[in-house]
């Protein structure tokens, strides 16, 4: 077997060679989702009446969320300050390697 003499590379700066391959990056490689950013949470405890417990979850469960979830959309509606990034559980985000 004959060996194929090699072909030189082109002689190209990185960031030449990475403008060139942006466009197929913008096609193949997944986007990144912007980060969300929401006020960190800190634990309260209070006790409830069972019955208002209990139509909590009972409410919560029948529409699939979590009882943490439903009390902040009640006090979204009731005029407290929660915000579209306080629904959001970051538990199912997926965590950058450090």
């Amino acid at each position: 077997m004959s060996k194929r003499p090699s072909t030189p590379l082109p002689d190209v700066s990185d960031a030449e060679f990475k403008d060139q391959l942006q466009p197929l990056a913008e096609r193949v490689l997944p986007r990144k989702a912007p980060r969300v950013v929401k006020a960190p949470r800190q634990p309260m405890e209070f006790l409830l009446p069972d019955p208002v417990r209990r139509e909590i979850k009972a409410r919560a469960v029948q529409r699939g969320i979590s009882n943490t979830t439903l009390l902040l959309e009640v006090l979204r509606d009731a005029g407290y300050p929660v915000t579209d990034a306080d629904f959001i559980d970051m538990r199912k985000q997926t965590r950058k390697a450090s």
